[in-house]
């Protein structure tokens, strides 16, 4: 049974915020790699609030 449009919105939504995370979180291993705990833990909050704002996004649309 297909979804009403707005619920078919919000799984794709969802789906790439999580997509969004995952990529994030690999990024954020590429920066540990080549770098101390410091800049890991700058990279680890870059990415948390640009997840962050995509879910706002989200939210509003």
């Amino acid at each position: 049974m297909p979804l009403a449009g707005g619920a078919a919105a919000r799984v794709r939504a969802a789906r790439s915020v999580s997509q969004a995370a995952a990529a994030g979180a690999a990024e954020a291993g590429a920066g540990a790699a080549r770098s101390g705990p410091e800049d890991h833990r700058a990279v680890a909050v870059r990415v948390a609030s640009r997840v962050r704002r995509m879910r706002v996004g989200m939210r509003l649309s």
